[in-house]
């Protein structure tokens, strides 16, 4: 028998879900354990949330060093004062200098920040938000350099801590594994799972 193609269109979305996905897509019925690219926005038809995704790139920055390549970017939702803002973190890697930054990419002035200029050349990079009720943390990882922890609402000279932690033996923990769970961070390293305090 020779295949088809069928179009399907999804308008039912069911969120964004850890556990247990819905998938009828012969009904329209969705749910995603992540998405990239796109915006959810609330219709304002009951709790109905509709899927956005860009129609087309376009460039609003670039770096001054065509040396510099974009690893990993990372958009993180968070409270300062009780208000909600969205903070832009890139990491790049310098070729030239042969090492990594992550910077705070301001999008409405179109400028950045460099929070570390010294992290060891990585071609990966993970990085989360970890909610901690009036102000919020970012956490990033590049698997090799110790964790950064970014406070966004803390003042430009005390918002960047580096976390060196260690286990119980003495071992550094190093990892790209990442996750938060009831306020703590989660973070694997090598054949070890480690989690906050």
């Amino acid at each position: 028998m020779p295949s088809q193609i069928v179009k399907i269109y999804f308008d039912k979305f069911k969120g964004i879900r850890k556990s247990k996905p819905i998938s009828d897509p012969f009904n329209g019925v969705m749910s995603a354990l992540d998405m990239k690219n796109i915006d959810l926005k609330y219709s304002g038809n009951s709790d109905a949330v509709g899927i956005y995704s860009m129609s087309g790139n376009f460039e609003f920055f670039k770096f001054d060093n065509e040396n510099e390549e974009i690893i990993a970017m990372f958009k993180s939702m968070g409270q300062i004062n009780n208000e909600s803002k969205d903070f832009w973190f890139i990491y790049t890697a310098d070729n030239n200098e042969n090492k990594g930054k992550l910077y705070l990419f301001d999008k409405d002035l179109l400028s950045l920040k460099l929070l570390s200029s010294d992290l060891t050349l990585s071609k990966y990079a993970n990085g989360i938000t970890v909610n901690q009720g009036f102000y919020d943390y970012f956490f990033f990882t590049n698997g090799i350099d110790a964790p950064l922890a970014i406070n966004m609402g803390e003042t430009e000279e005390n918002q960047v801590t580096i976390v060196n932690a260690t286990d119980y033996e003495g071992r550094a923990i190093r990892g790209l594994a990442l996750e938060s769970y009831d306020g703590r961070v989660v973070m694997s390293s090598k054949n070890r799972v480690h989690w906050s305090k």
